[in-house]
Order: C-alpha cells, then sequence, then structure tokens
C-alpha cells in the first residue's frame, strides 16, 4: 500500500465497521506502506491510530521509519490492484 491506498482504506473501515485499524496502543500494529519506499530516503511511510497523544485525543498518525528496524507493534498491510475487463 502507499499512504493514500491506507488513508482511503482506514476511513472506509470505520465508515463500515466503526473500528479504527492500525491502533498499536490497542490490539493492533503500525503498518508501513512499502508501496512508497524510496530507498534514497533511508525510511518507509507509516501508519498508526494513537489512543493517547500530548493533546490527549485519540488521531490517526502518518511519519516514517527505518524498515531494518523490528519490533512487534510493526507490521506491513499488502494490497493488490485489479483490473477488470470491460
Amino acid at each position: 500500500m502507499t499512504p493514500e491506498e491506507q488513508i482511503i482504506y482506514a476511513i472506509k473501515h470505520l465508515e463500515e465497521t466503526n473500528q479504527v485499524i492500525d491502533d498499536y496502543s490497542g490490539k493492533g500494529y503500525m503498518s508501513y506502506q512499502l508501496g512508497a519506499f524510496f530507498p534514497a530516503s533511508g525510511v518507509v511511510p507509516h501508519a498508526l491510530w494513537g489512543r493517547r497523544s500530548l493533546q490527549r485525543t485519540c488521531q490517526a498518525g502518518l511519519g516514517g521509519g527505518d524498515p531494518r528496524l523490528s519490533d512487534s507493534f510493526l507490521g506491513a498491510r499488502s494490497a493488490v490492484r485489479v483490473k477488470l475487463r470491460t
């Protein structure tokens, strides 16, 4: 996925289920968007849902991280584009 695909997926999932995705503070993970990796930058974009922040509000977050790092709350979500014949 790319960050743009991640945002669309997260909004659709929230609308359909009333649940957030990538809730690393709860039962989820922070997900890397491997479709937007640019080797020259050295980072991979990631997305998450934070239950707590400095403002004490829940919010979505986008950032970037070193793809060589590994932790139990890191993951990746893949996507496949399907072209329908018309």
